[in-house]
């Protein structure tokens, strides 16, 4: 339950951070709008990093947890 938990907060946590670096990087001042919303393609590559990340961010944390 603990590693579900940390790996759901992780996971949330950071896709909404990646999407804010996602739309400062495709900013163009507001010549076309302010959001620009990631294709599939990008957002599938994006979710799937953050899914290995929060994965192996819930066992590090269960293991240090444990060793402390």
């Amino acid at each position: 339950m603990r590693k579900s938990v940390i790996f759901f907060t992780t996971f949330v946590l950071f896709l909404i951070e990646a999407l804010f670096h996602f739309w400062i990087g495709k900013s163009d001042h507001g010549k076309n709008g302010w959001i620009h919303l990631p294709t599939c393609q990008e957002l599938a590559a994006i979710v799937g990093v953050l899914f290995v990340f929060s994965v192996a961010n819930s066992y590090c944390a269960d293991v240090l947890n444990k060793a402390i």
